[in-house]
């Protein structure tokens, strides 16, 4: 037995009365084996080697995704990064003939990175925004445009790197408003203008997303009055063998029933984990006899299964399996799913359970973890 495989075999939940052992394929959300689901493991294995490089590229763009720029300057980096951009060399390589000499300085050839920044007439603008002493010497010879804007998001902070990345829209846009429009305004008097066009457009954006965040704010919302709601979570860690998950059973006055959670050894998936908690739940539910429930979870996948009645021939469908086919969910009035901030108090347990490794039941006092999570809660129920 490969040791690789024994946290994993740890991990294996047997149930009764589930017929026959059969072969699943867990790369798929049904366990059956696809062409396209092999290529994708198979794609993985080769691409193992590059994964550090990748996590690094996916989450520089997360940055610029997520940030305080436009959708148009988002683009337009992103243009940059692959040489997208319409500078006259590149017209060049593809096949349009032109003279390629820069229209601002008349010196020297316009690739992207030269009409941006390198340029002699731009560096009082470069100057102005207080960020040319970062520019690096070599910047000429970088082929790759993405690993200057990298370097250059390691040296400023995220409002400086947003506002650098911000001018350099605004530099290319008057770069064509000099060319096609022929509106050249001096760079004395442009700069200003084009700063504060920029912070105004970023300060704008922050306005706009602090506004969508607290709308977006969901907080915990009590069941209605002679019912009681079931929030279920997991935790686990790629890094760390075994799971914790719990069950935390509510009233309508934000009241605490019972909650339990429980320390699973081994390896198992995100899915089962969770799928193992809602079984949990209800199973809690019925020894405590909290009828009727609503029954949570933030995990999509698993409360469409169980909406659907139907089970996967998976691993974590034989979890919800055992749902169905017993009387568990008869006197269940909704089955739904609910954000994380929807399921803190059960978030922060199953997290204290997989950290202290432990097996525990509540129906007064939870640990303080949780317990500060569930008195918030309370006073925020109108």
């Amino acid at each position: 037995m490969n040791k690789d495989d024994i946290p994993w075999i740890l991990g294996i939940q047997t149930m009764r009365d589930c017929g026959e052992d059969e072969l699943i394929w867990n790369p798929t959300i049904d366990g059956e084996y696809t062409v396209a689901s092999g290529y994708r493991m198979k794609q993985s294995e080769k691409e193992g080697a590059e994964t550090s490089n990748k996590s690094i590229t996916k989450g520089w763009w997360t940055a610029v995704w997520h940030s305080n720029l436009t959708p148009k300057i988002k683009n337009f980096i992103w243009r940059v990064c692959h040489n997208w951009v319409p500078s006259k060399t590149e017209l060049a390589k593809r096949g349009i003939k032109l003279d390629r000499t820069c229209t601002g300085c008349w010196n020297q050839i316009e690739t992207i990175s030269h009409a941006i920044w390198q340029c002699p007439r731009l560096k009082y603008v470069w100057k102005e925004t207080g960020l040319w002493h970062l520019f690096p010497k070599s910047l000429g010879l970088m082929s790759d445009l993405m690993e200057f804007l990298m370097f250059m998001k390691n040296k400023c902070s995220n409002q400086d790197f947003e506002r650098f990345l911000g001018m350099s829209w605004m530099v290319w846009s008057q770069r064509n408003n000099r060319i096609f429009q022929n509106k050249n305004p001096p760079l004395k008097s442009w700069t200003p203008w084009a700063l504060d066009f920029v912070n105004h457009a970023l300060t704008k954006a922050t306005d706009i997303k602090d506004k969508k965040r607290d709308k977006s704010v969901i907080r915990w919302k009590a069941p209605p009055k002679g019912s009681f709601l079931i929030n279920c979570d997991a935790a686990l860690s790629p890094d760390q063998m075994g799971s914790g998950i719990v069950a935390v059973i509510r009233d309508f006055k934000g009241n605490l029933v019972a909650a339990e959670v429980k320390y699973h050894n081994g390896y198992v998936s995100v899915l089962m984990a969770k799928c193992m908690a809602l079984r949990l739940g209800l199973y809690l539910s019925h020894k405590m006899n909290t009828n009727p429930f609503y029954l949570t979870s933030d995990n999509l996948t698993a409360i469409n299964h169980l909406l659907s009645r139907k089970a996967s021939r998976t691993d974590w469908g034989l979890q919800l399996k055992d749902i169905l086919c017993s009387h568990l969910l008869d006197d269940c009035i909704e089955i739904r799913y609910v954000s994380r901030d929807s399921n803190r108090v059960a978030h922060s347990l199953a997290r204290w359970a997989f950290k202290l490794k432990s097996n525990s039941f509540w129906s007064e006092v939870l640990p303080s973890c949780a317990a500060a999570i569930l008195d918030a809660e309370k006073s925020g129920l109108v």
